[in-house]
């Protein structure tokens, strides 16, 4: 995962499916995040999706409302939520 690059001790630098790119805090559930969006997504999804990040320095990092609306999903914050979550917006059709 280090040598996936964009990681220093300035943060970690995430590009995301829809061209934004974020700088989370330094460590290891950082890593992990960017590897998950930039490389699993990509692979496993046909058309993905950033929903909801967060990282344990900020509770919510990164959220899409929107997007989350478009799919039916209430993200309530204050709740206990994963550190990601995904969404393929690829086609319906199996």
């Amino acid at each position: 995962l280090m040598r996936m690059g964009a990681t220093g001790k300035d943060g970690v630098l995430v590009s995301f499916p829809n061209g934004e790119t974020r700088t989370l805090t330094h460590g290891p559930s950082s890593i992990i995040s960017k590897a998950v969006v930039e490389v699993f997504a990509k692979l496993f999804l046909e058309q993905p999706g950033v929903i909801w990040l967060s990282e344990s320095s900020h509770k919510v990092a990164v959220q899409d409302f929107k997007l989350a609306s478009i799919i039916g999903l209430d993200i309530e914050a204050h709740k206990n939520l994963p550190d990601l979550i995904l969404v393929d917006l690829g086609p319906t059709d199996p």
